[in-house]
């Protein structure tokens, strides 16, 4: 495989992309090269997917647990095929049940500072699941695949729409997979999240002693 990224041409055997190869999805395949993370287009998809114009604003966009695009891929014919982002190393979500709460509530906060920045720039943040989640100690959102600019919607808008989104992502799908619990206790995370936010929650139970496992259990009792 050949491709460019700036000026610099790439060119990489089968066996070499075998070797550097991370995961791929339905819409592509992710390698690893440094510190960065390759997201090289499949040639065909069933998803929707980044052109150009919307990678290259996402890109200027700076956020701290959301991983945007960095800069363009593309192919000897010189057609968009992808981009790079910051590699991040992907450990088990269920390591955050032993997270301290003060620890929690800052990722939360790193997230919905990101969010907030995204809304402005009239970003409208989609497909937040588990899938597209890193856990590395930090929490990371790595697949903004499904994100589109929207100057329909003002940026008000997008920031209650996105925050929403966001709320149901950090209960249902990283909460709900830190521990495994009763249909009880997800009816009770799928109740909380419909009537709270997470965020403002935190800021009560945000104590020195308490550990994400605790919050689950108070919020799912």
């Amino acid at each position: 495989m050949q491709f460019f990224i700036g000026n610099k041409v790439y060119t990489f055997s089968k066996d070499e992309l075998d070797y550097m190869y991370i995961d791929e999805g339905t819409e592509a395949t992710v390698y690893k090269l440094n510190k960065s993370a390759l997201k090289i287009y499949k040639k065909y998809s069933r998803k929707n997917r980044l052109d150009y114009d919307t990678s290259k604003v996402l890109s200027e966009i700076p956020t701290k647990r959301y991983l945007l695009p960095k800069r363009p891929i593309y192919d000897k014919e010189k057609k968009f095929i992808g981009y790079t982002t910051d590699y991040k190393e992907k450990y088990s979500l269920k390591h955050i049940a032993n997270m301290p709460l003060t620890s929690f509530c800052d990722e939360v906060k790193y997230l919905s500072e990101d969010t907030q920045a995204l809304s402005e720039k009239n970003i409208n943040v989609e497909d937040l699941i588990v899938e597209n989640s890193i856990y590395d100690g930090k929490i990371y959102i790595c697949d903004p695949g499904s994100f589109s600019v929207d100057k329909n919607s003002s940026p008000v808008t997008l920031s209650k729409e996105n925050n929403i989104r966001l709320n149901i992502f950090l209960c249902e799908e990283i909460l709900g997979n830190t521990m495994k619990l009763s249909k009880k206790q997800r009816n009770g995370l799928i109740h909380f999240q419909e009537n709270y936010s997470l965020k403002e929650e935190l800021e009560k139970h945000n104590s020195s002693t308490e550990t994400v496992k605790s919050l689950v259990k108070k919020i799912t009792h």
